[in-house]
């Protein structure tokens, strides 16, 4: 059990870690209304998180839809980030400087 919660926090601090640094640099424009999801890649030493529209509620639009605005990847190890963020539709990555 004590792995599960181990993996469990490793998330929420990648997940943490990606959000602060899209705010940061002010990619979207209404935090409330954006979601994170982590998605396990196929490379196992890499993690993307995907930075989705949320809808529903305050945020407005079907509650049902959450389009895909962009991706993070996240180096395991050494933690650097590149994002698609420029060109989501094809997928080229953009590496982040280090904030």
């Amino acid at each position: 059990m004590a792995h599960a919660n181990d993996t469990q926090k490793n998330e929420n601090a990648v997940i943490a870690s990606v959000k602060n640094s899209v705010e940061q640099r002010n990619w979207i424009a209404n935090p409330d209304c954006t979601d994170y999801l982590l998605t396990k890649n196929s490379d196992p030493s890499i993690d993307r998180v995907d930075v989705m529209e949320k809808h529903g509620g305050k945020c407005g639009l079907d509650a049902q839809v959450q389009h895909r605005l962009f991706s993070v990847f996240v180096d395991q190890k050494t933690h650097q980030m590149a994002s698609d963020k420029d060109d989501p539709e094809n997928g080229t990555l953009t590496v982040l400087p280090s904030q």
